[in-house]
């Protein structure tokens, strides 16, 4: 599983756009994404692999994304 630390500033309760990919040995799958944006607020199992998201505070979250693929965590 990669990590992508990337780190940018919102502003609270403005709309944040997350765009997820999966794949299997290089390979683009279709799986299903589980979110978890820091903050309390949990999406399971969507075939979507984006999603918008607003922080209602200010502050540092570390959003998380599992992609499920036949049965397997996908990255």
């Amino acid at each position: 599983m990669s990590n992508n630390n990337d780190t940018i500033k919102i502003c609270k309760n403005k709309a944040i756009e997350f765009i997820a990919n999966a794949s299997i040995n290089g390979e683009p799958v279709n799986a299903e994404f589980s979110w978890d944006f820091d903050d309390g607020t949990i999406i399971n199992k969507t075939s979507n692999n984006t999603t918008n998201h607003s922080f209602s505070q200010g502050g540092s979250y570390i959003t998380m994304v599992k992609a499920l693929y036949d049965g397997n965590y996908a990255y």
